[in-house]
């Protein structure tokens, strides 16, 4: 019996060394040349898609400037809150943004900020609940 190793198919590569395109791999849209320099932000999104996520980043961007005026009350707790509002619409701009225009970078660090807005706003709620 062979061993397993020599059942796989070996990678072929080019006169420059660089892997070449495997027959399977044309029908697969994640595979390309290199498996090493493949990166997420190679992942196509369709044209119809990237202007429906750009048309939502700037209502997310008006909605922004909504909140931005309550930033300015009198009282402490509705400036926090607000604070944390802006936090969660400047995150959710990025994260539309960064899909829209296929800059994953942008869209991940969106991604982290919303999820720590979504964290103040646990927080603020159990301390309400807590004083209550």
């Amino acid at each position: 019996m062979a061993p397993l190793s020599s059942l796989a198919r070996p990678h072929r590569t080019d006169e420059a060394g660089a892997f070449a395109r495997k027959p399977w791999a044309d029908h697969c849209p994640v595979i390309h040349n290199d498996p090493l320099t493949h990166t997420l932000s190679d992942v196509e999104i369709p044209t119809a898609f990237r202007w429906v996520l750009l048309a939502l980043a700037v209502l997310q961007l008006v909605s922004l400037l909504t909140v931005l005026r309550r930033l300015r009350a009198a009282e402490p707790a509705q400036r926090v809150d607000a604070r944390i509002d802006v936090l969660d619409s400047v995150s959710g701009f990025l994260l539309l943004a960064g899909l829209g225009f296929a800059h994953l970078p942008v869209g991940v660090v969106g991604l982290a900020l919303m999820g720590l807005a979504i964290l103040l706003k646990g927080v603020r709620f159990l301390q309400a609940r807590r004083s209550a």
